[in-house]
């Protein structure tokens, strides 16, 4: 049966950046009792003893034998050491490197309220004045009524930019009843357009980056909420197109018009029926219309892409691809009608594309 060497008076060094050591260099001299052994300089540890020659009779120190885990032996190894406890041993691995400095992530979010209501939640103060003048100068029938706090920016609307919803007791008092028969739909739903397209610009610009749109609202009449992070450093400057689908057309908002004939040609290329007019309300404004006719030779003559949710989705794959040719990607698609007839809206697409790209160039996606 082998021989087993003794260890209950061996000394033991702490591990470097053990509880009670200065430094990983620091040195650990002998107890001032004990004898280096000889030929100790074999072991990976200092050994010593009483006396030389307790150990070398040793048959293990001339032959490089690995000695177990010092710092984890066996509690007899404890009993003559000059450590008080054997707590002081800790077998967490040491790590030399610092633990890096906190890191905080700051969110924000927007959201849309009833008819005519806009929330800013933990944006800072100081960008309150901004966009409260992008809503003025954008919104142009105006301001009704703000209420302001550290945390929360509350902006409620003249008019109804976000449709009114015959559910929401809101639209039912003489106020809105009095919007109602004032507003011009079409071109209030192209302010609002161009309202959200604006605060994403200008929150982009200042670091704020759309994280999600969602609506995590359970009141009926309530829109998306828009989650933003605010990053380091700020993005390269962006241009910016809202378009939306409503009643068979492509509505462009501050889209290029070179882009909206594309889309047009690409669509009539495939057999269907297309339009293509000015906005005679608003300017920059642009629809490509699908008449619902579709010529011989179209794909969409399939019976199983001819049903009409399954032809809409290819109408609109194909809008992402011709989008993205030409530099620009969609950034949200946000639910900000809170309609619920027929003739409600559906989200609301946001491109963009840096300003400095030109064709040919990669796509960059947010």
């Amino acid at each position: 049966m082998p021989q087993h060497p003794d260890y209950s008076r061996t000394y033991f060094p702490p591990p470097p950046g053990a509880p009670g050591t200065e430094s990983q260099a620091t040195y650990y001299p002998p107890p001032l009792d004990r004898t280096p052994v000889e030929g100790s300089q074999s072991h990976s540890i200092p050994i010593y003893a009483d006396t030389p020659s307790q150990h070398l009779s040793s048959p293990y120190i001339n032959h490089q034998r690995v000695l177990p885990n010092p710092y984890q032996p066996h509690a007899s190894a404890f009993q003559s050491s000059p450590l008080s406890s054997p707590a002081l041993l800790s077998s967490t691995p040491y790590v030399g490197r610092q633990g890096s400095p906190a890191f905080r992530t700051r969110f924000a979010c927007l959201s849309l309220h009833s008819s005519n209501c806009i929330h800013f939640s933990r944006f800072p103060p100081a960008l309150y004045t901004l966009l409260r003048t992008i809503v003025s100068d954008t919104w142009t029938r105006g301001i009704h009524t703000e209420k302001i706090s550290t945390s929360l920016l509350e902006i409620q609307l003249k008019g109804n930019p976000w449709g009114i919803n015959k559910y929401d007791p809101d639209s039912h008092s003489l106020t809105s009843i009095r919007s109602a028969f004032a507003r011009d739909t079409e071109k209030d739903e192209i302010l609002a357009q161009r309202l959200i397209c604006s605060l994403l610009r200008a929150l982009h610009k200042d670091g704020w980056m759309l994280m999600q749109s969602t609506n995590i609202s359970q009141v009926p009449w309530d829109a998306d909420t828009l989650l933003f992070r605010h990053q380091i450093p700020t993005p390269m400057p962006h241009q910016w197109f809202s378009v939306v689908f409503l009643n068979k057309t492509f509505r462009f908002v501050d889209a290029p018009r070179t882009l909206c004939l594309r889309v047009l040609e690409g669509l009539s290329a495939q057999n269907l029926e297309m339009k293509f007019k000015d906005n005679e309300k608003v300017e920059d404004c642009y629809e490509v219309k699908y008449t619902g006719t579709m010529r011989k030779g179209s794909a969409y003559f399939d019976p199983v892409v001819n049903t009409g949710a399954h032809k809409m989705r290819m109408m609109f794959m194909f809008l992402l691809e011709c989008i993205e040719e030409n530099g620009w990607t969609l950034y949200a698609s946000v639910e900000q009608s809170t309609r619920v007839d027929e003739h409600a809206m559906l989200d609301t697409w946001y491109c963009c594309r840096p300003t400095e790209w030109s064709e040919g160039n990669p796509v960059y996606h947010n």
